[in-house]
């Protein structure tokens, strides 16, 4: 049960290790206190896996494959480039 002066109802949170352990958990944490989430981490069938739980608690879940820590990686995360997904796939999000 999440007070209400504690909610985070209308709000997004980007979590990132989304996919299991800790990260999952801050994950689930936060959709139970009423944010939408979006999840990053680099294997996109454990981000599935945590979206499809947050999805059962009613609350939306965008997947983005990333890894915060190679800087080669195709899919660096960046603040803009998460609010303009979460933009595009759900209007007035964020």
């Amino acid at each position: 049960m999440i007070f209400k002066e504690y909610s985070l109802e209308g709000k997004t949170a980007i979590v990132t290790g989304a996919g299991r352990g800790i990260g999952k958990g801050i994950a689930l944490t936060l959709a139970e206190a009423g944010a939408n989430i979006t999840l990053a981490t680099r294997t996109v069938e454990q981000l599935e896996n945590t979206a499809k739980e947050i999805r059962k608690l009613g609350r939306r879940a965008l997947v983005v494959p990333t890894d915060v820590i190679e800087k080669k990686h195709d899919r660096k995360p960046e603040r803009d480039d998460l609010d303009a997904s979460c933009i595009y796939r759900w209007p007035g999000w964020v």
